[in-house]
């Protein structure tokens, strides 16, 4: 007992009979040992109220984390059940937009104004009739945007267009074939304002005028478009759990260079991994794929990394017709925040309600035939535009007699005057 403690117990008895002239000391000790005996008795109980309650605060305080671990946990289950539920009652489905766990999707109108549009993924074929629009006929024609996003997240201009991937879908053979047009294409992003790379009109204009652009420089009628950043493609891969892809050992020691900014920029869970620098079929997850798809100097430049992309959606393509409708709704809530689209809702939901019939026919580059001025910022410019033109519009048609516009012949005359000053610029014949 310390000094305080026994200064505390020291009895207003045990002081008098201190100071007391003619002490009884006998009686002293007897009331003095009462009251120490009394005042330590207080000092216990006083004791033992203070752990009581310490050890009842503990206990409240737990009662509470377990309250709300319980009340956390049936609000997940209520929202799994009203899942559930929706999945189950179609007619239901209109009411749903709110729910923050459902797949969305951001689409662009002409006028530029976006709209977040919510859908449920049809849990299998019989039930997904309902969310099928009117079947389109002939050829639909789209074009795939995949963006230079070193933050994971860029989607609009100010980010180079690096992909660019015309897509003719046959609605009565559900045959794609796929057409990249070069990233350093020359052609007439405004009208009679001469040439530049088409990579740098989606930087400066968005994806709205390029596709504009693209219809009057290859005669063509885009219907809609898509805008991909890495992270979609690396979400849409692990959400398949992979792919496997045959590469040459100089792609597979590429692809090492890569790895490290391609985990920042798609900020993965996992450790992007180099591959062995050897040939062979890897089975790679999303960040490897995007670095895989990114390569391209010593490996085929554009052209060999413009094929690497379309065998990309190829194997994923063949890794989604596996799956169920209602595994598909997973990819969709994946790439929900780092997909932008031109489709309207209908039309979206029409093309997904197909997609297990949907194969690639075939798969080429735009030009055909092109020449590449090796300057510091080099272009790629069609030898002879009105054979590539007509030569485009066979591949993704079948046109075997299509007659290029007046357009065409506009902006080959821009080519040859552009293609003659690097020649004497170079001194070639």
């Amino acid at each position: 007992m310390s000094k305080r403690d026994e200064d505390i117990l020291l009895t207003d008895s045990m002081r008098a009979a201190g100071k007391s002239a003619v002490p009884d000391p006998a009686a002293a000790e007897r009331n003095a040992r009462k009251e120490y005996q009394k005042r330590m008795k207080q000092y216990k109980n006083k004791r033992r109220r203070k752990i009581f309650g310490l050890v009842l605060e503990c206990v409240l305080l737990l009662i509470v984390c377990v309250g709300f671990w319980g009340i956390n946990t049936f609000v997940k289950a209520f929202d799994i059940m009203s899942d559930q539920t929706q999945k189950t009652n179609p007619s239901q489905q209109g009411n749903s937009s709110s729910n923050p766990g459902q797949p969305s999707f951001v689409i662009e109108d002409e006028d530029g104004s976006t709209e977040i549009v919510m859908y449920t993924i049809p849990e299998d074929e019989e039930s997904s009739a309902e969310f099928i629009a009117p079947t389109r006929t002939g050829f639909s024609t789209f074009v795939v945007f995949g963006v230079d996003s070193r933050d994971g997240t860029q989607m609009d201009n100010w980010a180079n267009g690096d992909v660019i991937i015309l897509v003719s879908l046959n609605n009565e053979t559900q045959e794609i074939r796929l057409c990249s047009v070069y990233r350093d294409y020359a052609f007439e992003s405004e009208v009679n304002s001469g040439l530049e790379k088409i990579t740098d009109s989606y930087c400066k204009y968005g994806a709205a005028h390029t596709v504009e652009a693209l219809n009057r420089n290859l005669d063509l009628q885009i219907d809609d478009y898509v805008v991909v950043n890495w992270t979609a493609v690396a979400d849409v891969v692990d959400a398949l759990d992979g792919i496997d892809m045959y590469l040459t050992k100089a792609e597979a020691t590429e692809m090492r260079g890569y790895v490290y900014e391609t985990e920042l920029a798609t900020k993965r869970s996992y450790r992007v991994r180099p591959l062995p620098q050897k040939e062979g079929t890897y089975h790679l997850n999303g960040g490897q794929t995007i670095a895989v798809a990114r390569m391209r100097k010593g490996v085929g430049d554009d052209y060999g990394r413009t094929e690497r992309q379309r065998k990309i959606i190829n194997l994923i393509l063949q890794k989604a017709k596996t799956m169920k409708l209602s595994q598909l709704s997973a990819i969709m809530t994946a790439i929900t925040s780092n997909v932008r689209l031109s489709f309207d809702k209908l039309e979206l939901l029409e093309l997904m309600s197909h997609a297990p019939q949907y194969s690639i026919k075939d798969s080429a580059g735009f030009p055909f035939n092109h020449l590449t001025f090796p300057l510091p910022t080099s272009f790629v410019y069609a030898d002879d535009l009105e054979k590539n033109v007509i030569q485009l519009h066979k591949f993704l048609y079948g046109d075997e007699n299509y007659t290029p516009s007046g357009n065409i012949a506009r902006i080959s005359k821009f080519a040859e005057q552009e293609k003659s000053a690097f020649r004497k610029k170079l001194n070639l014949n």
